[in-house]
């Protein structure tokens, strides 16, 4: 687009799902840098998109932090998927999740998203990596310093992710 921003519209939704797209899922660059709070202007977008029976799921990023997962309009809202890569040293900046949607088709005969599970991930400060936060915790070789850093993770996206009651959303439990 020529480096103009492009805001997508419930009229880009329909168009995917004339083209053939059973599920359409809208990833938006929005919210405000180290809020956990969606702004404003996430909660106005959302409102404006949704709900069009063309959008199955939104996705967010943008604020380094996570956010919480909620619907608007009968339709999973993930508000903000904190960091999924970065060189931030801050414990909350190094947070994030993965999202898993269960999607089937409905009694319409349309599919439908009818539930969002959080998986927590951790980015590891020096490597890089993205630690898959349940998974590196059930390794019984890892540090007690990773252990309690990745503990503190979990609990940290727990309380922002389960903040929101949404039927519908889990978060990977921890072991």
């Amino acid at each position: 687009m020529g480096g103009r921003s492009h805001r997508p519209s419930p009229d880009d939704a329909a168009a995917a799902r004339a083209a053939g797209a059973n599920l359409v899922v809208v990833s938006l660059h929005w919210g405000t840098e180290y809020d956990s709070v969606p702004s404003q202007y996430q909660r106005d977008i959302a409102a404006e998109m949704l709900p069009s029976a063309d959008i199955d799921l939104v996705i967010g990023c943008h604020a380094h932090v996570v956010q919480p997962i909620g619907q608007v309009g009968g339709t999973y809202v993930v508000w903000g998927m904190g960091n999924q890569l970065s060189n931030m040293t801050q414990a909350p900046r190094r947070d994030g999740i993965t999202v898993r949607a269960t999607a089937a088709v409905d009694a319409s005969g349309r599919w439908k998203v009818f539930g969002v599970e959080a998986i927590p991930t951790w980015v590891e400060e020096g490597s890089f990596r993205v630690l898959p936060v349940v998974d590196t915790l059930a390794d019984r070789n890892i540090s007690a310093g990773l252990r309690a850093e990745l503990s503190d993770s979990y609990d940290r996206s727990a309380a922002v992710v389960l903040g929101i009651k949404t039927p519908g959303v889990t978060l990977a439990p921890k072991l």
